[in-house]
């Protein structure tokens, strides 16, 4: 059986307790009404505590607007993506700080010993954070460590390549992969429409890192926010080839696919669509196990995929629906690896934060 993962805010809130919902991220936006850059309260209200909304309305220009509306409508759409960007990146901190969950340095070994193909639409870094302080594996029974550029399918240039020729991602390497299908935080490009410009990244730790900062200080940080159009930012020849390897590579093959935290909403049409022409393959029916706090969420992929993908809603609801797919599914030797390193006071493993 091939498993792949598809994971949404839910599994950053798992992992961190800092990292905001999608809720609470447009209760932190409400901050921008002060800034005259930001959305006017009207849209803000109008959009009643749904972040997809309110950037659908500033990301979708409407055929009553005219030319200034448009430009009005672009500006706002790129300072909250940038504010996004910075709200993600100081609650990452924030929460690295505190410690982040065990539970996922566990799951990440697994991933690391089969190989697997992971899915995410999380801007985060959580996972390269996690990967580049060292994981275990219970096949080579020692702790190795994942430099984040080597878990990226796609070629992302590094800030410092600017002035040099450093790639991160070239070479394949026996680990999981990580695809950023929302971009991330640490990524970089020009403000242009051009499809083929290159894509910088930062390293997770850069917001404490001024001289990283100030190479890309001309760009704009590259994610794409959850609306029905994605056109201007999907465009890019690198993240279109990074939706075709997920499709091709992760989703047709994988018997099951393990969804952690996202809900599908019905603005990302992308991923409706990717996860779709994923089910077209020869393999046999396929799973989607829903890892969801909230029972209605694997309702919303029956009722959406039902027809292509057998739904389990083994693991949503009850108090911690996170913790319980850990323990069933990553298995007792990634337990025994973390108690015994744990007993040695290596420091590998972080504190764990109270239950999501």
């Amino acid at each position: 059986m091939t498993d792949t993962f598809l994971l949404g805010a839910g599994f950053s809130k798992a992992v961190c307790s800092a990292m905001p919902t999608m809720k609470e991220l447009y209760d932190l936006l409400g901050a921008s009404l002060n800034n005259p850059d930001g959305p006017t309260r009207e849209a803000y209200e109008y959009a009643s505590g749904n972040t997809e909304t309110l950037l659908s309305y500033y990301a979708i220009p409407s055929p009553q607007d005219d030319r200034i509306q448009l430009l009005k409508k672009k500006q706002v759409t790129a300072y909250l993506e940038n504010k996004i960007g910075q709200i993600i990146s100081d609650k990452e901190e924030e929460g690295a700080k505190l410690g982040l969950n065990p539970l996922a340095g566990r799951l990440l070994s697994k991933w690391h010993d089969e190989k697997t193909h992971v899915l995410t639409t999380n801007y985060d870094t959580l996972i390269e954070r996690i990967a580049d302080q060292g994981i275990y594996s219970a096949l080579g029974g020692k702790k190795e460590q994942l430099h984040y550029q080597i878990i990226y399918p796609i070629p992302i240039s590094t800030a410092q390549s600017r002035y040099g020729t450093a790639v991160l991602g070239p070479t394949r390497h026996e680990t999981f992969t990580i695809y950023k299908l929302h971009g991330s935080t640490t990524w970089f490009k020009s403000d242009t429409e051009v499809t083929f410009d290159p894509i910088y990244g930062v390293s997770y730790d850069s917001t404490t890192n001024v001289e990283e900062n100030q190479l890309v200080v001309d760009k704009r940080r590259f994610i794409v926010p959850p609306v029905y159009d994605k056109s201007s930012l999907l465009s890019h020849d690198t993240i279109r080839s990074l939706w075709r390897l997920a499709r091709d590579t992760a989703i047709r093959p994988a018997n099951r696919i393990y969804v952690i935290g996202y809900s599908l909403p019905e603005t990302d049409t992308a991923m409706h669509t990717l996860l779709w022409e994923g089910s077209q393959s020869n393999g046999g029916e396929k799973e989607i196990y829903v890892v969801d706090l909230n029972p209605e969420t694997a309702k919303r992929y029956r009722q959406t995929l039902g027809k292509y993908y057998q739904v389990n809603e083994k693991y949503t609801g009850g108090d911690d629906p996170f913790g319980r797919f850990i323990e069933e599914y990553v298995g007792e030797e990634y337990e025994e690896i973390e108690a015994t390193e744990q007993n040695k006071k290596s420091g590998a493993m972080l504190v764990p934060l109270p239950k999501a």
